[in-house]
């Protein structure tokens, strides 16, 4: 357990946001393995309020381009994939679905009525609040993908320079879907520079 916490660290204190990539394709087998640390990202009251684009066509990259910044637009055109990362607002879409889950894996009748009274408490609230709540659990998921294709073997660059409406016109997405960051992933043709951070007097109090 300790070699795996010095692992991570390791990996942590590497990863950077990547500039420009080689265009080497990332194998499906590690990113089938990066989707499933993806989707195991924390969530609140566990709703995973996200739904991911996955973009691997040079045709439909290039036609993203007008919608994205301009100095955004090199890592675009040379990674291997696109991941549109998106907020949903229909929030009792997420809690249904998670119920039937919940009930089918057995979960005790006690802990699925306790979130339950939760979920009914999120869903009361206005719809904007809700696309807020849910984009705050996209940037986990979104922390989950940049250490994850680190660990995996490959890079990653993650950035919100978009227009978020015009995207989702071009990507025709439905109202609810809704573009909150971008990350791509492929394999580092540039060279990082010297990782700069608060230290911990300056963080933590």
């Amino acid at each position: 357990m300790e070699r795996k916490c010095i692992e991570f660290r390791e990996l942590v204190l590497e990863r950077y946001n990547v500039k420009r990539f080689d265009g080497r394709k990332i194998d499906e087998v590690k990113l089938t393995e990066l989707f499933d640390i993806i989707r195991c990202a924390p969530s609140a009251d566990n709703l995973q309020p996200w739904k991911i684009k996955v973009i691997s066509d040079t045709a439909i990259k290039e036609k993203l381009l007008p919608a994205i910044m301009q100095f955004n637009h090199e890592k675009v055109k040379t990674c291997s994939h696109l991941l549109v990362f998106c907020a949903d607002g229909d929030l009792g879409d997420h809690w249904k679905r998670l119920e039937e889950k919940m009930i089918a894996a057995g979960y005790p009748e006690d802990v699925i009525q306790h979130m339950g009274t939760i979920a009914k408490m999120i869903l009361a609230r206005e719809p904007r609040e809700m696309l807020n709540r849910s984009q705050w659990d996209v940037f986990l998921a979104v922390g989950n993908a940049v250490n994850g294709a680190k660990a995996l073997g490959f890079d990653s660059s993650l950035f919100g320079g978009f227009n978020a409406r015009e995207l989702a016109r071009l990507l025709e997405l439905p109202p609810d879907i809704v573009p909150t960051l971008i990350v791509a992933l492929g394999y580092a043709a540039d060279t990082p520079l010297k990782k700069i951070r608060f230290t911990n007097g300056e963080v933590f109090f």
